[in-house]
């Protein structure tokens, strides 16, 4: 994305329409974007995620759910949680979540005493997050 703000920097008046920012960001990427576009800047609100978390045999098993209201859309999230505590004390799992309802099950971490959810703060949320 920086590249793609880059050629922002060169244009006279640094004027440009979200189209342009498109096709700079896809063309710095190499990839079809109108799916981020769609969700964050053409689209009402942002996510609302309710997770809970609980041990479930060995594993710690984590469900997530978009919890916006229903005439926003449902965002397309990589999300990242990180297990405090226990044996598997540092240990990161992430999920991508594309629709209402997702489920994270990290083997082995059981014995967790907490959870945290995005560590290196980088997704756009409002996140309640409990022990189950």
């Amino acid at each position: 994305m920086v590249v793609g703000m880059a050629r922002f920097e060169r244009r006279p008046l640094g004027v440009a329409l979200t189209r342009d920012v498109r096709a700079a960001f896809e063309r710095a990427s190499g990839r079809e974007l109108g799916w981020f576009f769609d969700q964050w800047i053409h689209s009402p609100g942002h996510p609302r995620l309710e997770a809970e978390w609980s041990p479930e045999g060995e594993d710690l098993v984590l469900s997530i759910r978009q919890a916006q209201p229903a005439e926003w859309p449902v965002f397309t999230l990589d999300l990242e949680f990180e297990v405090v505590g226990g044996g598997a004390d540092g240990r990161r799992a992430g999920v991508c979540v594309d629709a209402r309802e997702a489920t994270l099950r990290i083997p082995g971490a059981a014995g967790a005493d907490s959870v945290h959810f995005d560590p290196d703060v980088s997704v756009l949320a409002t996140v309640v997050l409990r022990q189950r």
